[in-house]
C-alpha cells in the first residue's frame, strides 16, 4: 500500500492488526479444544480392552481375530490420540507463534507510522 494517505495506510495497517488479533483468537480456541478433545478420547482408550476375554471364556479363530482387531484399534488409538492431535497442536502453536509475530510487526509499523505524521505535522507546524 502506497503511503500518500497516511490516514488510509494506518487505517489499512489497524485492519490487518485487528484480522490478525480474530485469527489469533481463533487459534487459541483451537488449540483449547484440541487439548480437551484428546484428554476425552484418552479417557475412553481402556473400554477397547473390556471385555476382558480369557482362553476360558471365549477361544478359537474367531477369538484370535477379535483380539487382533482390538489390537489394530489400540495402535490406531494411540496414533490418532498422540500423533495426529500432538501434530495438529503443534501446527496451531507454531501458526500462533507466527501471527504474534505478525501482529508485534503491525503495531510497530503502527506506531511508527503514527510518530512519521506526528513529526510531519511539527514541521508543518513550524513553516
Amino acid at each position: 500500500m502506497r503511503r500518500s494517505d497516511p490516514l488510509s495506510y494506518i487505517s489499512y495497517l489497524l485492519f490487518h492488526l485487528n484480522e490478525k488479533k480474530e485469527n489469533l483468537i481463533r487459534l487459541r480456541n483451537a488449540h483449547s479444544s484440541i487439548n480437551s478433545l484428546q484428554s476425552e478420547f484418552l479417557q475412553y482408550k481402556p473400554k477397547i480392552k473390556t471385555p476382558e476375554l480369557s482362553s476360558s471364556t471365549w477361544h478359537g479363530e474367531s477369538a484370535r481375530r477379535f483380539v487382533e482387531a482390538r489390537e489394530d484399534m489400540d495402535f490406531s488409538y494411540k496414533d490418532i490420540a498422540h500423533s495426529q492431535m500432538d501434530t495438529a497442536v503443534t501446527m496451531i502453536e507454531d501458526k500462533v507463534t507466527t501471527i504474534q509475530a505478525e501482529i508485534n510487526s503491525l503495531e510497530t509499523s503502527i506506531a511508527n507510522e503514527r510518530e512519521r505524521m506526528e513529526r510531519e505535522n511539527q514541521r508543518e507546524g513550524r513553516a
